[in-house]
């Protein structure tokens, strides 16, 4: 567990740097006596919705780490004097792709049944990036319980709160898995099947203003996170 944390809208967020939390996985990987870890990837999207939902928000607490995928995030951890790492989706994808090609490590990946990247799509992206990944991949709806629990990595994409509710209800069943992770969208800007925002927007933040050119029909989640969250996480205070 992390050493540092602090409190947004009811929701604990661990602060910690992208190399502890590598340095962890790796170590929960290399034994299997440890317990699994449970990364939330908790964006200004998922807290929100966390703050509004006290059972959604009692799903977050279960998870091992809730890291700050999110500028919002960020920054609303500089209000409360916390310098917070961004640690988003994408970077855990490469982190964890390339580590389990490095140990031979299996990778299961649970797509959306009705989301935007398809079994295939998926599979060719991570044969022409990481041809000796071994990788399985499953469509589900977000009431689908598993149809195989194998993988020594879970990646689940339905998206908040869907991708935390479903690993909280089923996590138990991959007795074999040493990490669990919600990624959301992330995977389908990983294998191109949403355009990457340009780097010079990504390096100061602004990646849901490319998502609003993209795809406009975010709006209200965007104006959301971009506009609701600040003022919300302004204003509120805490419970202990």
């Amino acid at each position: 567990m992390s050493d540092a944390r602090m409190r947004l809208l009811d929701v604990t967020i661990d602060v910690l740097s992208s190399a502890k939390l590598l340095k962890e996985i790796s170590s929960v990987m290399e034994d299997a006596h440890k317990r699994a870890l449970w990364i939330v990837t908790a964006n200004p999207e998922i807290v929100l919705a966390a703050h509004a939902d006290a059972s959604y928000r009692s799903i977050l607490a279960r998870a091992t780490y809730r890291v700050a995928d999110g500028t919002g995030i960020v920054f609303a951890g500089l209000l409360q004097g916390k310098k917070i790492s961004r640690i988003t989706g994408g970077f855990l994808l490469e982190a964890l792709f390339a580590l389990a090609v490095e140990r031979g490590d299996s990778v299961h990946i649970i797509l959306h049944a009705n989301g935007l990247a398809r079994e295939s799509d998926v599979r060719q992206c991570l044969i022409e990036r990481y041809p000796a990944l071994r990788v399985f991949v499953s469509s589900l709806s977000p009431t689908d319980p598993p149809a195989t629990v194998v993988g020594d990595i879970v990646i689940n994409t339905f998206g908040a709160p869907a991708q935390e509710t479903w690993i909280a209800l089923y996590k138990e069943r991959f007795t074999d898995t040493r990490c669990f992770v919600g990624v959301g969208g992330a995977l389908d800007v990983f294998c191109g099947v949403v355009a990457r925002p340009p780097k010079a927007l990504s390096a100061v933040g602004l990646e849901w203003l490319w998502r609003l050119v993209i795809q406009p029909k975010r709006w209200r989640r965007i104006l959301r996170a971009v506009f609701l969250f600040p003022m919300t996480a302004l204003f509120h205070k805490n419970h202990s």
